[in-house]
């Protein structure tokens, strides 16, 4: 038998790029099949990792790089990917904005802000770009996008008749939004597959927010800030996009992007096949299986993250779908509500982190050999 297989991963955070998942698990299951055509595309669902997954499908394009601020408003440099050919920038939040940026001591999502993504997107727009994809994920922030906002030429006045400062804690003084004089020309696409609100019990605040430095007791004061922050905008833009699947996005950047960038949302996962080939291949193609994965899957899987974008894809065109992953906690109700066939943790639970961390290729080559010998296709 000569199976067909799509590989579709994204990186085991900490452990694997996505090329050496890729690579594990080619040598386990060509030790079942050796005739097994395989192909395979690096995911992202638009967070860290977007440049990666995009840049080897464009040939024109060049890094660019500028100051930014980071998400605590020190310098740094961060990159974005150009395509000349078509005046078209590929911007990825976490360069600018994202968690990796701070040490564990120093996340503190009722502070950070994005404001240095909009710094990436005004210099994307100033260098020529036409249109702008904006990949969001892996953020340290949940300011609602007024730290982008503000950058790209949006005013926000506090209770005292001052500017605000932008962060989560600061929402709630909000009591004026000033539009700049000009506006973005460029189209925005904000990428992601996070299906999440603004605010609310399943909104980026209660959600994501304790990720990101924010105590529980921040939680309703930053949560009610959204509201407001909504209700502002609401008033003064016209905008009514807080329960727009979606919004709650990276901290709520992606509602930012909507309501100050006039933003379109496009799903990461179907935005990363389309670009790499991978749609049209689905459609030539009678794949037996997809493999997907990436370093943890938990219950914020289930609200529209990669795996959850490639179970969508199995279901269209009616292939199973496996899910390979150092650990899950990922529950079989939830596992059977995205239609996974398998959910295999490669981890060894009787070992500390760090050696699984060290031997995560083995243990992702060994995983996958151990499940095609179980479950012949």
């Amino acid at each position: 038998m000569k199976p067909k297989i799509l590989l579709l991963p994204d990186k085991f955070k900490d452990a694997l790029l996505a090329t050496e998942v890729i690579a594990a698990l080619e040598e386990g299951i060509l030790q079942v099949y050796p005739e097994a055509e395989i192909h395979s595309a690096i995911l992202s669902d638009g967070g860290d990792g977007f440049l990666q997954a995009v840049s080897g499908t464009l040939p024109h394009a060049e890094k660019r790089e500028t100051l930014v601020q980071d998400p605590l408003g020190r310098s740094i440099n961060a990159g974005y990917l150009y395509d000349s050919s078509t005046d078209t920038a590929y911007i990825e939040m976490a360069m600018a904005s994202g968690i990796q940026l701070l040490q564990p001591n120093e996340r503190d999502g009722a502070r950070t802000t994005t404001y240095g993504t909009g710094e990436l997107i005004l210099h994307a727009e100033r260098s020529g770009a036409r249109k702008i994809y904006v990949g969001l994920g892996g953020s340290a922030t949940n300011d609602g996008g007024i730290g982008l906002a503000e950058a790209i030429g949006y005013t926000f006045i506090g209770q005292d008749e001052k500017p605000l400062r932008a962060g989560g804690r600061n929402l709630k003084e909000l009591t004026r939004i000033i539009p700049p004089k000009n506006k973005l020309q460029a189209k925005v696409y904000a990428v992601h597959d996070v299906m999440n609100p603004l605010f609310g019990p399943d909104g980026a605040t209660r959600v994501y927010g304790p990720q990101k430095g924010l105590k529980k007791t921040d939680l309703d004061q930053i949560d009610n800030g959204m509201k407001h922050l909504h209700q502002q905008v609401k008033s003064t833009l016209g905008y009514d996009e807080a329960t727009t699947p979606g919004s709650g996005a990276a901290g709520g950047t992606a509602y930012g992007l909507k309501v100050f960038a006039d933003a379109s949302f496009l799903s990461g996962t179907a935005f990363i096949l389309n670009i790499t080939g991978i749609k049209s291949l689905l459609e030539t193609h009678d794949f037996d299986l997809i493999i997907t994965g990436e370093g943890r899957i938990d219950s914020q899987t289930i609200y529209g993250k990669m795996i959850s974008g490639v179970s969508q894809i199995g279901k269209k065109h009616a292939i199973p779908v496996v899910v390979f992953c150092g650990v899950s906690d990922i529950s079989q109700k939830d596992s059977e509500t995205l239609g996974l066939k398998a959910v295999i943790p490669v981890s060894d639970p009787d070992m500390p982190l760090a050696h699984n961390l060290n031997n995560a290729y083995r243990l992702l080559r060994e995983n996958a050999l151990e499940y095609f010998k179980a479950n012949p296709l």
